[in-house]
């Protein structure tokens, strides 16, 4: 074993190293007290390039979460001459030139036996318990800079008795710039894995635990379907694809859905009382990333890449629907549902209106802007569709031209242009413009009203212009303090007789969630008197909302 000095330095700059040398090997084990999981160990073997230098960055931020390498325990590098730190999750390890080189760290069980993954999760950090573990890539991979996808191995030792599936049982993509952190791994005692057979290959289903309104069979079917046809309108598809399925905490409510595409892989945890109606969408969502950025170029890299969700999340939204509703998982009537849910959302969304710049800026910190990218995008996807098609284009082809614009050489180093850049010169190319509503609706913010014929002779675009959602007070502030606050003088709350300082007793709402809602406040009125007051929360600004109908409703 070579000696190792770890030096304390925070390098400002880091001078590109020679790639390392032949494959890099990442080996996970079990480690167990008894029948019990207790720890996870990753050991990732390489050798070090011509110049005898390489840096490795460790999980660190990813899904809304940081300082992941805060978990990872014993963090070793053996074989090195030194290794000095760039940052707290970045290792800068010289040697000898080819030499042989270990880190090394693993991750203690964190949650009980038959405990389900936490309600909130994002995948963001490592769920362990004694009878299973489901990690995705990002957090627990630690990446050496500028290796090649091809020559990156893995293996896993599992306790006796366990199943498991990862996408890193396949090798990488090499028509993309994936990397060993694209990944999901699941594994437990009560895992099963089942197989089916599709056109491009093998579709791997792996699921743990209990779901109390649907089967096995009927998730399997679900899945199989939507993949087969989001295959069929890219005319490819990955050889090998994993969808993994595990159960959060119970919740009374049922709605917790979260889901994540990696590489050739998606994972989905959810509520076991969930329906399946409200996973299939999620499930085409998800599939669709398999696309969707990573083989239509890339999002533009670091803290730009949020700016970019509105297409890679958004027009990835509005194809879910679409391949959901034509596939047949899912009716009229649910599309319908579904579409005017994000409709009003975005109606009533606080940043509507609000620049892409901000809205980017503000995404993992704020919820509604969190969610806009979604709403603005798919609705700006559906807006050039329309356009387009009465062109004699669409926006079906416009992505399949983007997809073959972006295909990547094996072997030939990917150089992508900014996002809107290629976005554009793809959309010239094909013989249709896009730059032109990016700016005015994405970039600037502009608010996107739909026209009526937008999806269609099947459904019908309707608009209802109404005054603003607007309380006339202040409900966070008033649930806080107990008394109500920042009543608004010339406000629908002050008009029905509520002031500032009166005691906040209860506060209820039909439940329309725009300003037709009636409001019902319940305070003290002159010497403690039971007061109730009602209102319509009618602002002065109008919003015009959409919703979409089934044209034999009209």
């Amino acid at each position: 074993m070579t000696g190792l000095v770890l030096s304390a330095l925070w390098l400002m700059a880091l001078p590109a190293a020679a790639q390392v040398t032949g494959p890099v090997t990442y080996r996970l084990r079990a480690v167990t007290a008894g029948e019990n999981l207790t720890a996870l160990e990753l050991r990732v073997d390489f050798r070090l390039g011509a110049d005898g230098r390489a840096v490795v960055d460790l999980p660190s931020s990813w899904g809304g979460g940081s300082h992941i390498y805060e978990r990872l325990k014993d963090v070793r590098v053996t074989g090195a001459q030194s290794v000095e730190l760039s940052g707290p999750e970045s290792r800068v390890i010289t040697g000898r030139p080819k030499a042989k080189i270990t880190l090394s760290y693993h991750l203690e069980v964190n949650r009980t036996a038959g405990q389900g993954a936490p309600a909130d999760t994002n995948f963001t950090y490592p769920v362990l318990a004694p009878d299973g573990f489901y990690i995705t890539g990002p957090g627990l991979m630690p990446l050496i800079r500028d290796t090649d996808p091809k020559d990156i191995r893995f293996s896993w030792t599992l306790p006796q008795g366990w199943q498991g599936a990862t996408n890193l049982e396949h090798a990488l993509s090499t028509d993309t710039t994936d990397g060993v952190d694209q990944s999901i791994l699941l594994a437990g005692r009560n895992v099963t894995v089942r197989h089916v057979a599709l056109p491009t290959g093998e579709l791997r289903i792996a699921a743990t635990g209990h779901f109390d309104r649907f089967s096995a069979e009927a998730f399997d079917t679900a899945v199989a379907t939507i993949v087969a046809t989001e295959q069929t309108f890219w005319g490819d598809g990955p050889e090998h694809f994993l969808v993994t399925l595990a159960p959060t905490e119970r919740r009374v409510d049922g709605r917790s859905i979260r889901g994540t595409g990696l590489g050739d892989a998606f994972a989905i945890v959810t509520a076991p009382n969930t329906d399946l109606t409200d996973l299939k969408t999620i499930l085409a969502h998800e599939y669709f990333h398999t696309w969707s950025p990573v083989r239509l170029g890339g999002l533009d890299a670091g803290d730009a890449e949020s700016a970019g969700y509105w297409f890679s999340e958004g027009f990835t939204d509005f194809y879910a629907r679409r391949f959901a509703l034509e596939s047949g998982v899912i009716d009229g009537d649910s599309f319908v549902a579904q579409w005017n849910d994000v409709l009003l959302a975005y109606a009533l969304s606080p940043h509507r209106t609000t620049p892409n710049a901000i809205v980017s800026e503000a995404f993992w910190n704020d919820p509604a802007a969190h969610q806009l990218p979604y709403q603005r995008g798919a609705i700006l996807a559906a807006l050039l569709d329309r356009r387009w098609r009465a062109q004699g284009r669409s926006l079906d082809g416009f992505m399949l031209a983007l997809r073959d614009a972006s295909r990547i050489t094996p072997g030939a180093a990917p150089t992508p242009a900014p996002l809107l850049e290629r976005l554009n010169k793809v959309a010239l190319d094909y013989g249709v413009e896009l730059d032109d509503l990016v700016q005015k609706h994405v970039i600037n913010g502009d608010e996107i009203l739909l026209p009526a014929e937008t999806f269609g002779d099947r459904f019908t675009v309707v608009s209802t212009c109404l005054p603003a959602y607007d309380l006339g007070y202040d409900p966070a502030r008033s649930r806080a303090a107990g008394y109500f606050a920042g009543v608004d003088p010339d406000g629908p709350a002050y008009r029905a007789g509520l002031r500032d300082g009166m005691k906040r007793i209860r506060v209820d709402s039909a439940g329309t969630g725009d300003s037709q809602d009636e409001i019902t406040v319940e305070t003290e009125g002159d010497g403690g008197a039971p007061l109730t007051l009602r209102f319509k929360p009618e602002g002065k600004a109008t919003v015009c909302r959409q919703r979409l109908v089934r044209s034999d409703d009209t």
